[in-house]
């Protein structure tokens, strides 16, 4: 079992409901935050912020799977038979999200693959998302 973890940050919106400007340069700047060690400190900025939610868990064993299992590709993942959503629709997965492996690991998703969280804290506040 792989519970899906999505960050949702609360960019800031124009009046129309459309992203700011600014937005759109925090979210490059999150994605590049993501390529470095400081990937951690974005984390922990999310989980103060209450970014991360819970949105599905994925009857699989392996990350790359389960990541395969979250894409909207032909339709919306959540209504995959190996997927118990915690949602009605959620996005496709991607990087900043966080999958939690049936071990209790935490790794989140980069540009490429996965990295492993390590801080114990980050870890913990993690899986009490998902309880």
């Amino acid at each position: 079992m792989i519970h899906v973890l999505q960050r949702i940050p609360g960019y800031p919106e124009n009046p129309d409901g459309t992203l700011a400007v600014s937005a759109d340069r925090d979210r490059i700047e999150f994605r590049a935050r993501f390529s470095d060690p400081a990937a951690e400190d974005v984390i922990r900025d999310g989980l103060e912020r209450g970014d991360y939610n819970h949105v599905a868990d994925i009857r699989k064993d392996h990350l790359e799977v389960a990541y395969a299992v979250s894409q909207n590709i032909e339709a919306n993942w959540t209504s995959h038979s190996d997927v118990d959503a915690k949602v009605d629709k959620a996005r496709s997965t991607s990087m900043g999200d966080i999958l939690i492996d049936a071990e209790g690991r935490c790794h989140v998703v980069v540009m490429v693959g996965f990295r492993a969280v390590e801080d114990p804290d980050i870890v913990g506040r993690l899986r009490e998302l998902v309880r």
